[in-house]
C-alpha cells in the first residue's frame, strides 16, 4: 500500500486561540491537480493571505490508501447505507421532501437504492452515475441524491 504524500506537514492547532483551522477534504473524484490548483489560487490571491491565511498541512492520498483505510465508507456512511437500503432508509422528512419535489406519492413510487438499480437496469456504477436526467428529475434530500429514471427513483446513484 502506498502511503500519502505529505507535501506540507501539519504543525497542530494554534494554541493562542486566535486562529481557526479549516480542513478541506476533497472527494476522490474531485481530487487532482485542477482542484488543488483552484484552492491554492484562492488562498494566494487573497490580498492579505500572508498575514491571514496559511497552509499548514497538505497531503495527497493514493487510491490504495483510501481503499485500505475504508475512507469512502466512513466519509459517505450515510449515503452508503441509503444506497443499500433504498426506500427503507427514508425518514419522514425525507419522504416529505421526496413527495414535494417529485409530486409523487412515496408509498406508490418505486424507490431503489443504487445497488438494486444497477441490477434492475443491468448497468454498472459508471453507467448509473452517468445517466442523464432532466433537472426536474433530480433532487438532493438531506445529503442524499435522487434521480428519476424510467419511472423509478434511484437514491445515491453517485
Amino acid at each position: 500500500m502506498k502511503k500519502p504524500d505529505i507535501l506540507v506537514p501539519y504543525t497542530g492547532p494554534d494554541s493562542s486561540g486566535e486562529t481557526t483551522d479549516i480542513f478541506i477534504y476533497l472527494r476522490p473524484e474531485t481530487n487532482g491537480i485542477d482542484a488543488e490548483s483552484a484552492i491554492m489560487k484562492v488562498i494566494y490571491n487573497y490580498p492579505e493571505h500572508e498575514d491571514a491565511v496559511k497552509m499548514v498541512y497538505f497531503a495527497n492520498y493514493p487510491g490504495s490508501f483510501i481503499r485500505s483505510k475504508h475512507i469512502i465508507e466512513h466519509h459517505y456512511s450515510h449515503k452508503l447505507k441509503t444506497a443499500e437500503e433504498g426506500k427503507k432508509a427514508f425518514t419522514p422528512k425525507m419522504r416529505e421532501c421526496f413527495e414535494k419535489h417529485f409530486n409523487a406519492d412515496f408509498y406508490d413510487s418505486e424507490i431503489l437504492g443504487a445497488y438494486d438499480a444497477m441490477k434492475k437496469f443491468s448497468i454498472d456504477e459508471e453507467e448509473l452515475f452517468n445517466l442523464w436526467v432532466a433537472e426536474d428529475d433530480f433532487c438532493t434530500v438531506y445529503g442524499n441524491t435522487i434521480k428519476k429514471y424510467k419511472n423509478s427513483y434511484i437514491i445515491n446513484y453517485d
